[in-house]
């Protein structure tokens, strides 16, 4: 299946640039690279474990394992392009599961923003597999593309610490992660 592109262009795009005296960097531009930052970090510890996790189906992992599955994919996927596109690939295989994932976790403003796109995108509720998402989330109507872009902006703002909040948690479950090294041995 195609990927769609945004109508809008690049998202970083439609931010408003802000600057401070002696940098010039947006605070967009600030805040991807402490994001990124923070996700290399964590990228070295759980890369191995991920790899595991993603070939197995969703339904056979541990409790822990689809919490880490299921915010590893929402995260991924809205920082890259969108709720729209997190419902258009197979990360859809996590959304009827990522607001109890994010919950457990800690992040329940970010969790409160899934549920909120989810309500936006799939008003009659959430269609129970994988490919109906898939296929709903192609023949999204502008307006729920505009919805569903509003909250990206909320998503990008990063109300939770969502990446030290997934670590934190993984570091909690030696028995399913192995160990991890402290984030600032990362």
């Amino acid at each position: 299946m195609a990927q769609r592109s945004s109508r809008r262009g690049a998202r970083e795009s439609v931010l408003p640039s802000r600057t401070t005296a002696g940098n010039a960097k947006s605070v967009r531009g600030r805040q991807r690279e402490a994001f990124d930052d923070k996700k290399s970090n964590a990228d070295s510890a759980f890369a191995v474990r991920e790899h595991e996790v993603r070939k197995e189906d969703l339904a056979r992992q541990s409790f822990p394992q689809k919490v880490f599955s299921a915010i590893w994919a929402v995260e991924s996927e809205v920082n890259n392009g969108g709720f729209s596109q997190y419902f258009l690939n197979s990360s859809a295989e996590t959304a009827s599961f990522v607001i109890e994932a994010l919950k457990t976790i800690g992040a329940s403003d970010a969790a409160s923003i899934c549920e909120r796109a989810i309500n936006a995108a799939f008003p009659s509720g959430l269609p129970a597999s994988e490919e109906a998402i898939r296929s709903s989330a192609n023949d999204f109507p502008d307006d729920v593309l505009d919805k569903l872009e509003d909250l990206d902006q909320g998503f990008f703002s990063y109300p939770n610490d969502v990446t030290d909040l997934l670590f934190a948690y993984a570091s909690r479950h030696p028995q399913e992660f192995g160990a991890l090294p402290k984030p600032e041995d990362a």
